[in-house]
């Protein structure tokens, strides 16, 4: 079994949820990496519990264990093939000092979005 760490900062901390067709709970964080990568860490049952109040936005930590999962791709996520699972045994440590974060950007304008929509059905949306 190959053993790895990632070092990641919070993007953004979810509201716990419970899972309608069981009576567990799920709680979803997006992490990303040094390079921007993105992927959502999910906590599950017991550890929504284990972990409450742990994570915080703008926090960097590393995580050593944890279970990579193909994502379900009926859903949408933020990571186009996996997902990681956190459970009480994952030994996460909050990181002094955050990480810098290089993530790239593609926003575009609301007017460059709408000359593009136009030219593709040929007339004016307005």
């Amino acid at each position: 079994m190959q053993s790895w760490t990632i070092k990641v900062i919070v993007v953004r901390v979810d509201i716990p949820y419970q899972v309608s067709h069981q009576s567990k709970k799920v709680q979803k964080i997006i992490f990303a990496d040094e390079k921007g990568t993105c992927i959502f860490g999910i906590l599950y049952d017991r550890a929504v519990d284990d972990l409450a109040g742990f994570f915080f936005k703008n926090k960097a930590y590393t995580i050593p264990k944890g279970r990579i999962q193909k994502v379900n791709t009926r859903y949408d996520y933020v990571h186009p093939t996996v997902e990681l699972w956190l459970d009480n045994r994952a030994s996460i440590s909050e990181v002094d000092g955050g990480i810098e974060i290089n993530m790239d950007y593609n926003f575009k304008s609301f007017e460059e979005i709408t000359k593009e929509v136009e030219e593709q059905i040929g007339k004016p949306l307005l």
